[in-house]
């Protein structure tokens, strides 16, 4: 009797063991009191899913049982109600789930051939309305604040909001679909790991990658007095990604400028 009482209470911390494995916590950031900010710029910045460093947020292609993509995790919290998503950046203004459908409508022809009793050969197109999924999506938009908090003496950075950005191949266009507040994302983001292809043993959530900041951007903007990103001030593709340079570089460099005597 007393043995069979060992091996249920044995597997009853196996099983808690492999649950408490399956879901991480989500990783708590420092508390930041508002005194505390003495300095903070806005920033946004577009991840290009086409950098090899950024294939965590875009495979695997088609869903699976357990991996899904960033857009797919996204969209599966959008669509059960249970993640709002927003007009613009500043996260204020909601869509209805109905405008979301139309958004992530995907909308195509698909040609079929009859043949009547006499052999004739007849087409005809019919359309075919799908939810579009994460091969759609080129990019995805992000908000962030970066600030000195005096308590720490450090300088750190909060994501405010994502957006995701489909590539519309007809118009050659990238269109922004929505955006999603981060800080009310984070549990849903939390509950799947992103495909790691150098090391599968070591599995990372989409929260952890953004944390950790495990990916690749360039900048699109910096807050300033006339609301302008960097494509409205610069000629050419090459000083867009110079001036992008320009504002890493003021960023890291502030945080080691401020203890130079």
């Amino acid at each position: 009797m007393r043995k069979t009482i060992y091996i249920i209470v044995a597997c009853v911390l196996f099983i808690c063991d492999c649950i408490s494995a399956q879901t991480k916590p989500v990783v708590s950031l420092p508390y930041i009191r508002e005194s505390d900010v003495v300095w903070s710029k806005e920033v946004w910045r577009s991840i290009d899913l086409a950098d090899r460093y950024n294939f965590p947020f875009y495979f695997p292609v088609q869903k699976t049982k357990n991996k899904l993509s960033l857009f797919d995790v996204i969209l599966k919290a959008t669509l059960s109600g249970e993640l709002k998503v927003y007009k613009t950046d500043d996260v204020t203004d909601t869509f209805s789930l109905q405008q979301i459908s139309n958004k992530i409508a995907f909308h195509d022809s698909v040609l079929f051939y009859y043949a009547d009793e006499f052999g004739n050969d007849s087409t005809k197109k019919h359309l075919v309305i799908d939810t579009m999924n994460g091969e759609f999506i080129a990019q995805y938009y992000i908000r962030e604040t970066w600030f000195f908090d005096r308590q720490r003496s450090v300088m750190d950075v909060r994501i405010r909001a994502i957006c995701p950005v489909k590539y519309d191949v007809d118009k050659d266009l990238l269109i922004p679909l929505f955006w999603i507040n981060y800080n009310e994302a984070r549990p849903f983001l939390n509950a799947y790991n992103a495909i790691n292809s150098k090391n599968e043993s070591e599995e990372r959530t989409f929260d952890e990658l953004f944390i950790k900041r495990k990916f690749t951007s360039t900048i699109r903007k910096e807050g300033n007095i006339f609301d302008r990103e960097i494509a409205d001030y610069v000629n050419s593709d090459k000083e867009a990604l110079t001036e992008s340079e320009r504002i890493k570089e003021l960023l890291r460099n502030f945080e080691c400028d401020l203890w130079q005597w």
